[in-house]
């Protein structure tokens, strides 16, 4: 048994899903899924975009912009039980919380920047007696990885000052346009 030392953010790597969508995709068999046991992560922060459809059409659900959903169950203590190792960043899981945003690209909504603050400042941080340093990005731990694809360092700021989500979103703003010329090629 270990104690939670980092909090691990990640993205779906999609424009849509859910909890029980990324669920899906983790546990169906190979080679349509992972063949997981469970979700992976412990925590996902959804965009309002449930289903690829919803996306297409511009149709999100705002009242699920940024909704937290619980993922594989953990409880509140700061050790990982055995029956608690999440599966989201090879060679951390046993000692590591993971939380998957909704989005692809670095691409997320301001209402999920809020809720993940709200969510590791005003809960998980304290809880696990974390400071926002104890926040990596998948990516500070697999070098072959660039999720979330967004700049951690801002991150980090952003958890110990809001008003610097400007930072963040000028970021997103960068990468939509960065998208849609690559789309169009």
């Amino acid at each position: 048994m270990k104690r939670i030392e980092e909090i691990v953010l990640h993205c779906s790597d999609s424009t849509f899903g859910s909890a029980t969508i990324v669920k899906s995709w983790h546990t169906m068999p190979p080679p349509m899924g992972r063949g997981w046991r469970d979700i992976g992560y412990g925590v996902v922060i959804t965009n309002g975009y449930w289903t690829s459809e919803m996306v297409r059409d511009k149709e999100r659900w705002e009242f699920a912009n940024g909704a937290i959903e619980c993922g594989r169950p953990f409880d509140t203590d700061i050790n990982v039980e055995s029956n608690e190792v999440e599966a989201h960043c090879y060679g951390w899981n046993n000692r590591t919380i993971g939380c998957c945003m909704i989005g692809k690209n670095g691409v997320y909504t301001i209402d999920q920047f809020l809720k993940v603050r709200e969510l590791l400042v005003g809960y998980l941080l304290p809880r696990f007696k974390l400071k926002p340093k104890n926040v990596m990005g998948h990516y500070e731990h697999d070098p072959h990885k660039t999720c979330p694809d967004i700049y951690m360092d801002s991150f980090r700021e952003f958890l110990d000052d809001p008003r610097v989500i400007s930072n963040l979103m000028c970021d997103v703003t960068r990468r939509k346009h960065n998208q849609l010329n690559l789309d169009r090629r």
